[in-house]
């Protein structure tokens, strides 16, 4: 059999995923560089195929994220940009 899912394990290393403390016991919060494939879907960022506004947002992000000025989001961070 062929699976072409990947893990949630793996998604959260390809996203970028960091659990934070919440500050409520042991409770953690996913923060992550890129949104997970969900987020892009449900967001209607998925058409089935690469687009240029997907490419020009991707290449706004990465340029973010190597000067330094980008942070890691939450889901529902997420969610809000990608509006």
């Amino acid at each position: 059999l062929i699976d072409d899912g990947i893990s949630p394990s793996a998604e959260d290393i390809i996203c970028g995923v960091y659990k934070r403390p919440t500050g409520n016991g042991q409770q953690t919060a996913d923060y992550s560089w890129w949104p997970k494939a969900t987020i892009w879907e449900n967001r209607g960022m998925n058409f089935g195929y690469w687009t240029t506004d997907c490419e020009k947002w991707f290449q706004k992000r990465l340029g973010d994220i190597q000067c330094g000025t980008a942070t890691p989001r939450t889901a529902k961070e997420w969610t809000n940009i990608l509006k």
